[in-house]
């Protein structure tokens, strides 16, 4: 996936991985979050139980996007 990012090829990065080409962007507002909240407040955002709701719901996504990609009714979730 992140071979056809490189060369801005988007369908082909979404087809490979579509949970990762989502959660991508997720992952980068965290970042640019964390560094605000730290300049801003000397805190960091981590610590905020807002924080930890997201991170589990994340994984739980993160656990039933593998399961089901490996059903043979999901078979349209695994990479092509």
């Amino acid at each position: 996936m992140f071979l056809y990012l490189f060369k801005l090829d988007f369908k082909s990065a979404f087809e490979s991985n579509q949970l990762v080409f989502i959660l991508l962007p997720l992952f980068f507002i965290y970042f640019v979050l964390e560094v605000f909240f730290y300049m801003k407040n000397k805190q960091n955002f981590i610590n905020s139980k807002k924080f930890n709701i997201l991170w589990f719901f994340l994984i739980i996504i993160a656990i039933i996007y593998g399961i089901l990609r490996n059903l043979k009714a999901f078979d349209f979730l695994a990479p092509k």
